[in-house]
């Protein structure tokens, strides 16, 4: 369990998955410090917990009710530890462990309902500087429900949406590499079509911001940085925008978190 300085009497129960915890761990400590920055008091389940999904997209059907079997013991665990606690909302960074958790019943467990964690932590009056100019891609399985945009423009940003499926969608670009690189290249036509429109004034000025919100995204949109990108999860940028030296101020907070076992 973790707080920062200001606590609103708001509690989160965050959910980073496989891709936010282990792939793409800067993506679970940006959430964590914009959910916390925003006054909340996250609780975190043990490490490496994985929402079953990729093994159910793959055929492995007896491996994701395992999975699921043990979520549900885990997180009636914590609600029932924590039962002092009355959870505002379960968080996410990433939109395919939103609809395992759905799936599963979380929200029921929890009494809470299933948020984006940074769009959540901007609700909750995040202070932060403004997001500017970028690129947005909108995952398939989308956390912000199809509010990108809108989330960036509340946010003090301005973002040209760019289509397609970005052709990691999860574990398909191993399982399917045919269908995952003909996903890739429409991409990389998307990409290119979108930054030869832009006005001139932000050509030429560096690779342009592209945000998204999904870690699996981050590895697919990463292969096509060298068309002049620069890829980030939205909830990484919030946490710079908020404070420049956040890995620091998010270290000395974890340092202080409460280890419940059990």
């Amino acid at each position: 369990m973790l707080r920062g300085p200001n606590p609103n009497g708001k509690a989160v129960f965050y959910f980073p998955g496989c891709g936010s915890e282990r792939l793409y761990g800067e993506v679970g400590q940006g959430a964590l410090y914009t959910l916390m920055k925003a006054g909340a008091t996250v609780v975190l389940p043990p490490p490496a917990m994985c929402c079953g999904f990729p093994f159910g997209a793959n055929g492995r059907s007896i491996d994701k009710k395992r999975i699921e079997l043990k979520n549900a013991i885990v997180f009636s665990q914590i609600k029932d530890m924590l039962s002092y606690l009355n959870f505002d909302a379960i968080a996410f960074s990433c939109g395919t462990c939103m609809e395992a958790l759905d799936h599963q019943g979380a929200s029921a467990v929890f009494n809470a309902p299933l948020r984006d964690a940074a769009g959540w932590a901007l609700e909750q009056g995040l202070k932060h500087e403004p997001l500017g100019e970028s690129l947005y891609h909108k995952p398939c399985h989308d956390s912000l429900k199809g509010q990108g945009l809108q989330v960036i423009e509340k946010a003090g940003g301005h973002s040209t949406d760019v289509p397609a499926c970005c052709g990691e969608a999860g574990t398909l670009a191993l399982s399917r590499p045919d269908i995952g690189g003909k996903l890739f290249d429409r991409k990389e036509e998307e990409i290119k079509k979108v930054l030869a429109e832009l006005p001139k004034e932000h050509q030429g000025k560096g690779p342009m911001p592209m945000l998204t919100n999904c870690p699996a995204c981050l590895q697919g949109l990463g292969r096509q940085e060298k068309l002049g990108i620069k890829v980030q999860h939205l909830a990484v940028a919030l946490a710079e925008k908020a404070e420049p030296e956040w890995k620091r101020e998010l270290k000395a907070w974890a340092a202080q978190a409460e280890v419940v076992t059990f």
